[in-house]
C-alpha cells in the first residue's frame, strides 16, 4: 500500500503570506470599542451620551470623512477627524430622549479613509422605561353604526406622580373622533375616552396621549383607535 504525502508548502509563499497580513494590518484600520452598547434611560432624562472610542491600529493615518445617523434624535461630536497611527480617539453620541419610548435601536455609520475607505457600522440599543401603565392599547369599533364610548386607564407609579395628562390633536387623516380624560385619582390615575364620530375604515389611528411628571420628564403613550367598516 502506498501512501501518499502532501508536499509542504514553500518557505517563500508561506513568507509571502504573512506578508499580505502585515501589509493589511498596516493598511490603517480602525477598531471600535465598542462596536454595541446598551443604554438604560431614567424616565427624568432628556438627553443621553454614548462613547464609542476608535484606535487606529495601523501604520498610516485615517481620516474620517463622515457620520452618518439612523435618527434626527442624534447629535454627533468627534474628538479629532484624524487618527494617527496607534491614536484612540472618542466619538461621542447625543441622543434627544426626550420624545422616547420603548426599546429603540439606534445606528450609526462611520466614514473612513486610510489607504483604502471603509465603513464601520455602530449600535445603540436604548431602554426607556413606560413611565405608566395602559389597561389596554387599542380601542375597537364593530362598524359605522357602533358609537359606544369606550374607554382605557391610565395609571403611574406611586414614586412617579404626573402633574399633567393632556392629549395631542389626534388622527391626521382628518377622520373624526370624541375624546376626552378625566382624572380618576389625583396625579396617579386617568381614564380616557374615545367615541368615533367618522371612522369607518378599519384602519388604525393613533393618538398620542402626552404624560407630565412633577419631575419635569415629559413622554408619550400611543392609543390606538380602530373601526371595522362593514
Amino acid at each position: 500500500m502506498r501512501v501518499r504525502t502532501i508536499p509542504s508548502r514553500p518557505a517563500w509563499l508561506i513568507l509571502l503570506g504573512l506578508a499580505v497580513v502585515a501589509e493589511i494590518c498596516r493598511a490603517g484600520e480602525l477598531s471600535w470599542e465598542p462596536r454595541e452598547l446598551t443604554l438604560d434611560v431614567a424616565l427624568e432624562q432628556q438627553v443621553v451620551q454614548a462613547d464609542f472610542k476608535a484606535t487606529n491600529l495601523g501604520a498610516d493615518p485615517v481620516r474620517i470623512e463622515e457620520i452618518v445617523t439612523s435618527c434626527g434624535c442624534m447629535a454627533v461630536e468627534c474628538e479629532s477627524y484624524t487618527v494617527a497611527p496607534a491614536e484612540t480617539v472618542t466619538v461621542s453620541v447625543l441622543f434627544d430622549v426626550s420624545d422616547t419610548v420603548g426599546s429603540p435601536q439606534r445606528r450609526l455609520v462611520v466614514k473612513h479613509t486610510g489607504r483604502e475607505a471603509h465603513t464601520d457600522a455602530l449600535s445603540v440599543l436604548i431602554r426607556v422605561p413606560p413611565g405608566a401603565d395602559l389597561s389596554r392599547e387599542i380601542l375597537t369599533w364593530d362598524g359605522p353604526n357602533d358609537v359606544t364610548e369606550k374607554s382605557l386607564d391610565i395609571t403611574t407609579a406611586a414614586d412617579l406622580p404626573l402633574s399633567r395628562v393632556w392629549i395631542e390633536e389626534p388622527l391626521a387623516t382628518g377622520r373624526a373622533v370624541e375624546l376626552r380624560l378625566t382624572e380618576v385619582e389625583t396625579s396617579r390615575h386617568y381614564r380616557l375616552y374615545a367615541r368615533p364620530t367618522d371612522m369607518a375604515d378599519g384602519q388604525m389611528h393613533p393618538v398620542k396621549v402626552w404624560l407630565n411628571y412633577v419631575n419635569g420628564a415629559k413622554k408619550p403613550r400611543y392609543v390606538y383607535l380602530q373601526m371595522w367598516g362593514g
